[in-house]
Formats: C-alpha cells, sequence, structure tokens
C-alpha cells in the first residue's frame, strides 16, 4: 500500500515594499520564520484485543472449574490458529460474589447473601498477523469466549514513522523557504533556530464492534478490517537572510 502524504504549510514573512524588517530583538538580523507540517498514512501493522470468559456458578470452585476449562480450550484454538504465546498473555482475573438484591425494607438484623459466584478470565492479544482477526473472533467464540472487546489497530514501531514525519515536515519547511526567498529577492544564509512544535505520536484505530457472545455456535466468520493510522509532525524553522 502506498503512502497517503498530506503537507501543509503556514509561513510567516515580514515584507513591506520589497524588503525585509529587521527583528530588533536579534541584532537587526532579518529572519524569516517558517513552519512545515506533515501528515502521513499508514496502514496498521499490529492487531490487539481483549478475549474473555466469565463464568457464574453457586460453588465458587465450580465457576472456577469451569472458567479454567473454557480458557484452555480457548489457549489452544489460538495455539492452533497460528498465534505464539508472544502474542498473547493474561490480562485481568477476578473471583468475587454477587449478592442477592436486599429487600425494601431492611430489617436492622439484615446481613448480605451471597447469591453466587463469578470468575472472569480475559487475554489480551498483539499480533501482526492482521489476516488471522476474523477467524481469532470466531474460533475463540465456538471455544466458549463469551467476552470480546477492546479491538484496535496500531503500529507495532511507532517511532519509525514519527522520525519520518518529522523529516517530511523539515524537508517541506525547507522547500517552502527556498521559494519565499526567492519570491522575496533574498538569500537564505542559514539556519538560526529549529523546533519540534508538535509531533503526535500515532493514535490506534479503535473497531466499534464488542461482542458479548451466548452459548450460541458463531459458524460465520466476522469481517474486520484494519485501517491506517495518521501520524503527524510540526517544525518551527527560522532562517537568517540577506540580500
Amino acid at each position: 500500500m502506498k503512502t497517503k502524504l498530506c503537507g501543509f504549510f503556514l509561513v510567516c514573512l515580514s515584507i513591506s515594499n520589497f524588503s525585509v524588517f529587521a527583528d530588533e530583538t536579534t541584532q537587526n538580523s532579518p529572519q524569516l520564520f517558517v513552519k512545515g507540517e506533515a501528515v502521513l498514512f499508514k496502514p496498521a501493522d499490529q492487531l490487539k484485543m481483549t478475549i474473555g470468559i466469565v463464568t457464574q456458578d453457586n460453588d465458587a470452585k465450580k465457576a472456577l472449574q469451569i472458567n479454567n476449562e473454557k480458557m484452555n480450550k480457548v489457549v489452544l484454538i489460538l495455539t492452533k490458529i497460528g498465534l505464539p504465546d508472544s502474542d498473547f498473555q493474561t490480562d485481568q482475573f477476578h473471583i468475587y460474589p454477587i449478592y442477592k438484591q436486599p429487600p425494601k425494607e431492611i430489617p436492622p438484623d439484615w446481613n448480605p447473601v451471597i447469591s453466587h459466584y463469578e470468575v472472569s478470565n480475559t487475554i489480551q492479544i498483539a499480533t501482526q498477523k492482521m489476516d488471522l482477526a476474523d477467524k481469532i473472533i470466531t474460533d475463540t467464540a465456538n471455544a466458549g469466549a463469551n467476552k470480546i472487546d477492546s479491538i484496535q489497530f496500531d503500529l507495532k514501531n511507532p517511532r519509525i514513522y514519527r522520525a519520518e514525519a518529522i523529516n517530511v515536515a523539515t524537508q517541506n519547511a525547507i522547500d517552502d523557504a527556498n521559494v519565499l526567498a526567492e519570491a522575496a529577492h533574498v538569500k537564505l544564509l542559514g539556519v538560526r533556530s529549529i523546533s519540534l512544535d508538535h509531533s503526535q505520536t500515532p493514535y490506534p484505530v479503535m473497531s466499534k464492534m464488542a461482542f458479548a457472545v451466548g452459548s450460541q455456535d458463531v459458524s460465520n466468520t466476522t469481517p474486520i478490517e484494519a485501517g491506517n493510522i495518521e501520524v503527524r509532525a510540526n517544525v518551527d524553522v527560522v532562517f537568517d537572510i540577506g540580500s
């Protein structure tokens, strides 16, 4: 997939009667202020999601046993699908009692009564095998997973693309400064200062899909499509200029 690139340039140049005014704060040295911006769109290369199993029973041990059996099946399915152990790990695990609703008029000697116990076990998946997204959802649901959410796509190594965006933004600023200098009949003498005004870390694309799967068989695959991740960078460059 080709990288889409959008460049936006904001330039501030003080010109009057075809002459550049000097900046009094820098010993009357004329300067050219240029802002370079870049927006890159990179295809997501990492899938993240949370898969969980929630079980309930009057006996806490029984609820835990059922949960463990289902989770073992889910882990086995993930391995059969082709995910290495390094691509998933336990995220959260809870065992807690669920209490009965108190009466409308609570007597002085009333105490909370446990209705049943709930066990929740979730695993976090982070993989670059993007093509397995729909199969992971379908097969783990059929294996007993009844909570699938937090589906998102992002970049495994965003630092690489952040550096690329900064480089493009800087080059855009330089190119724009050259055009302005030529139009104003001045020369660029050198860079006085350069600063990174704002460079955003890529934000993951969140899927709006979340699943609370029942006991029914999930026979059809669930279509999941990854999007592009937007990476931005902005730089401020100050040039010394002369005639």
